[in-house]
């Protein structure tokens, strides 16, 4: 019988553990995009159109932005790029769409309303 009682209490503080640390694992996830977004910077499409590769064309840029092939931000009319977004979707490849969108998503997971 003590055996069981033993045993129920060990699930139970496993389970405070589990709980703690899932606390503590997106505590140190915030302060990391936090230092993430300190560090990162946003570009205008003019910023963008110097940075990217061969000067790309301002239409080509408004282009992927309307068929959504690149990660972008809007406020009201004005677009703008976090540069660590870029640097991933140009590591990940131009014409993937998948991916940019994926990247799309995952900001908003991110970093929320915060943007």
């Amino acid at each position: 019988m003590k055996d069981a009682k033993d045993n129920t209490s060990i699930v139970e503080e496993f389970k405070l553990f589990q709980q703690e640390f899932e606390i503590w694992k997106e505590n140190v996830q915030r302060q990391i995009t936090a230092a993430k977004l300190a560090n990162d910077k946003w570009l205008s499409v003019e910023d963008l159109i110097e940075y990217l590769p061969d000067n790309t064309a301002r239409a080509t840029i408004y282009g992927w932005v309307a068929q959504e092939k690149i990660p972008y931000h809007k406020y009201g009319k004005k677009l703008t790029f976090l540069k660590s977004e870029i640097d991933a979707w140009l590591f990940y490849g131009f014409e993937d769409e998948k991916k940019a969108k994926r990247l799309k998503r995952q900001k908003f997971i991110t970093y929320g309303n915060t943007l």
